[in-house]
């Protein structure tokens, strides 16, 4: 509503008003919304096709359930499009059902204080014949509300009957953790040795399946997690120390579900008396620059930020959001010029949606937005880096970071320095990698953003690298 107020000339605000309102129920509303609509957009498929829905009094989840262009949505609608089941499954984590919901809760009894929730997936520690296993929903609250009932029980009788505590072949190790998909696939992340975590995906029945050979040709969206090389990491660990100081501590990352993201932590001195936290392992990633500064050796950066020199980081502390956010901050940064395939640069801008929470040395939440603690770091002597650049001197950004974009912050603390490049392949890990969305439509942006011509909505291009 605050939107269609502050740009009513923009139309597709009024598209997902008219969706809200009807969902609400003020269908005099949607329809204003839609009609709104088409007269900014005379004769846009997306806006008829809402007008006509909200006099038949469709669900939300049924006006979500069409593709931008009208080709694509009339083989939707008849059932003749290879991606209508996942359309349907991501449909499902809009909106939550109350009794099923219920229906999980009182099945699983999940305890409150730790059920995890919509982090971007749902888990809770589960008791399986006295061991405890992490269970982990690769969906919200909502996609878990919908997911069939009989499904659900059949998965709880698996777990307490304890099959999945060995595995039929015998391979040693434990059962640390179950992942339940939105396609109703289950897998096991079983645990060799104490340091290892390896996926095996169930059938049907609950049993693994027969490993698969890779392939030579792995699809983008099924990549391994993307890290520096030993002599690139050798190369950012030497320049992090050269210019902002050795560092005896390291948070060492356990999920990275695309990057692996280890925080490097500098003490202060008395030249330099607060706190540097620094990323080690974006850079590992290239970031997808504007054609305009292909050429300019920016598609490589970490990240840094400097904390006051009481700000607590001893392991207790970190459980507390309070002490936690810049790290969280850290790696949602890091990690969002991969989700979004896009770059992080001087001037760019982050929502964050909320205050960020009061700490004795930060008594105003706005304290950290107003300051320019946070830096972009290029890694100077990098062989991945295209570009010589000095972190010291490299440009500052104000960042304002959205919390919807926030992945697993799940990190362990290591009193002493371990090898960077070691890390926990998670299955969680894998889980988040195998779900991606498969494909774009045709004639269709990555943000959905498409007018009815097929040209962009950001630039009005026809040959806009967002669209698919």
């Amino acid at each position: 509503e605050q939107g269609a107020l502050e740009e009513p000339d923009y139309p597709w605000i009024w598209l997902h008003l008219g969706k809200l309102r009807s969902h609400f129920g003020d269908r005099d509303g949607a329809l204003a919304a839609a009609q709104r609509g088409l007269e900014l957009v005379p004769g846009d498929h997306e806006f008829t096709t809402l007008r006509q829905e909200i006099l038949d009094g469709a669900t939300l989840q049924e006006m979500e359930y069409h593709w931008i262009h009208p080709d694509a949505d009339l083989l939707l609608q008849k059932g003749l499009d290879a991606d209508a089941d996942s359309k349907l499954r991501a449909i499902s984590c809009i909106v939550t059902n109350p009794e099923g919901l219920d229906r999980f809760l009182e099945l699983f009894h999940p305890d409150p204080d730790s059920f995890e929730t919509d982090s971007p997936y749902c888990s809770f520690p589960y008791s399986v014949q006295g061991q405890t296993v992490e269970l982990v929903f690769g969906m919200n609250l909502a996609g878990i509300s919908n997911l069939r009932e009989d499904w659900l029980r059949l998965q709880k009788e698996r777990l307490d009957c304890g099959m999945w505590l060995t595995l039929p072949d015998g391979t040693p190790g434990t059962l640390h953790s179950v992942f339940f998909g939105l396609d109703y696939q289950v897998m096991l992340g079983w645990a060799p040795e104490p340091d290892q975590l390896v996926p095996i995906r169930l059938d049907e029945a609950g049993l693994p399946l027969p490993e698969e050979p890779e392939s030579e040709e792995a699809d983008g969206d099924f990549s391994e997690t993307e890290l520096y090389t030993s002599e690139e990491l050798a190369k950012v660990e030497e320049h992090i120390s050269r210019f902002y100081g050795e560092f005896e501590m390291v948070l060492h990352e356990v999920v990275s579900p695309d990057i692996h993201v280890d925080i490097c932590l500098i003490p202060p001195t008395a030249e330099k008396n607060y706190y540097t936290l620094v990323t080690m392992g974006m850079g590992a990633h290239r970031m997808t620059l504007p054609e305009e500064l292909a050429d300019q050796g920016l598609d490589r950066a970490e990240l840094l930020i400097a904390l006051p020199p009481d700000w607590k980081l001893d392991h207790d502390s970190l459980q507390d959001e309070r002490w936690y956010w810049p790290i969280r901050l850290l790696k949602s940064l890091a990690r969002l010029p991969g989700i979004s395939d896009t770059w992080l640069g001087w001037g760019h801008t982050v929502d964050n949606r909320s205050p960020m929470p009061t700490t004795p040395s930060s008594p105003a939440p706005s304290w950290w937005c107003r300051s320019r603690w946070m830096r972009r770091a290029s890694p100077a002597s990098c062989p991945a880096a295209r570009k010589s650049t000095s972190i010291s001197s490299s440009l500052s950004m104000r960042m304002r970071w959205n919390t919807r974009f926030s992945p697993v912050p799940t990190a362990c603390w290591s009193s002493t320095r371990a090898p960077a490049s070691s890390l926990i392949r998670s299955a969680r890990t894998f889980w988040q990698k195998i779900h991606r969305s498969p494909r774009m439509k045709s004639k269709t942006c990555l943000t959905g953003w498409t007018m009815p011509n097929g040209t962009c909505r950001i630039c009005g291009k026809s040959s806009c690298r967002w669209r698919s």
